[in-house]
Formats: C-alpha cells, structure tokens, sequence
C-alpha cells in the first residue's frame, strides 16, 4: 500500500553495514531520509532525523524517543516481504539512495539484491562500504575513472555487450562480457581503461 509519493530522491537506511561518509554525501543529494526498521539504530538523533522509520519494527530501539522528534511512524506487520520491499512499495520518489542493506548477513544482502531485481520499477542504488550497486533493465552508460572495477552478474537470461571508447580497445574489451550466459551465471570483472562505458542488454 502506497503512504507517499515524493517529487525528490529519498535517502534509505538499513541495518547493514555502515559507512557515516557515504551516508553523509547520500543526504546531501537526497536529504529526505526514511529509517528501515534497525537502521534507525545508526542515526544520532542529534544530528539526522528521518522522516518515516518503517518496517515491522522488531528491532528497531528507541521508537519512543524518536516519535518525540516527530518522525512518522509506518508498521507494517505482514511478513511476505523484507522491510527493503516494504518500504520501497511504501514510496514512490524518482530514485533512492539505499545506503547500510549490504554486507553483515550475506541472506540479508541476497534478499536485498533479488528486491531491486523484483521491483524494478524503483531506481535503487545500493551503496555499502566498498561497492555500489543497481539494476541494470535495458542499457546505462557510465563515466568512469581510470582503473575501477566494474562487475556484471546476470540474475535472468541475458546476452550484454560492452563497448568502452571508440578506439580498437572497445572490440577486445566487449569480449569480457558477452559471454555471460544465465546457465552459468558468473560475474565479469575488467578495470577500464576508457572513461566511457556503454553496456546494453
């Protein structure tokens, strides 16, 4: 059931693994920020106050404290899904920034990761200590530095090509991906050594 709809990127929280300096920069893209159940447990509550913490809240501490801040408060006790659907089923925003629903438990973070895939109607962006990561639909291109990595992991049957530049370099750096088949499902890694990345599906 939909609580809101917002015309501004929205900044997400969860229980996961946690990085304050990426968390910081999230807000001041996206400042409105919404608590999934025990990522409200990373916030000080005298610096970054959510707006909604959601979930069915059985881990979340202190929920007495921070209704007194005025945060709304969303419990939602139905447990075919994870609080990460919940909340994103909840909102409507143009994208979110989902910082802390990576790493710690690796079930959480595959029950995250199938989420962004289910409801791909939702732009995510899984931010955690060391990756970002997103759901890929039909084609993206990326401006990336020097030498960072780039993984692709298919999660359906899917036949991508890459193209990086448009000087010889970009047919040898295609063949890293477009031998990704659902059957074998496997992540390919290359670092670029162009700016541009085009991937298409």
């Amino acid at each position: 059931m939909l609580v809101k709809s917002y015309n501004k990127p929205l900044t997400l929280i969860g229980g996961g693994e946690f990085s304050q300096q990426i968390f910081s920069k999230c807000l001041r893209i996206a400042p409105t920020l919404i608590a999934v159940d025990s990522g409200l447990n990373h916030l000080d509550i005298k610096k970054s106050i959510p707006k909604w913490v959601i979930g069915d809240l059985d881990s979340a501490k202190k929920i007495e404290v921070w209704k007194k801040k005025g945060i709304k408060i969303k419990s939602i006790q139905e447990q075919e899904t994870t609080d990460f659907e919940k909340c994103l089923y909840s909102f409507n925003a143009p994208y979110f920034l989902a910082n802390a629903f990576l790493g710690k438990r690796i079930d959480h973070s595959l029950a995250t990761i199938s989420t962004i895939v289910k409801m791909r109607n939702k732009k995510v962006i899984l931010l955690g200590k060391k990756d970002i990561l997103f759901h890929i639909e039909n084609s993206i291109e990326l401006d990336l530095k020097k030498g960072i990595r780039l993984s692709l992991f298919p999660l359906k049957q899917a036949i991508p090509s890459a193209a990086l530049g448009t000087n010889k370099e970009s047919s040898i750096i295609s063949l890293c991906f477009d031998t990704i088949l659902y059957e074998k499902p496997s992540g390919r890694l290359n670092n670029p050594s162009l700016p541009s990345t085009n991937l298409n599906f």
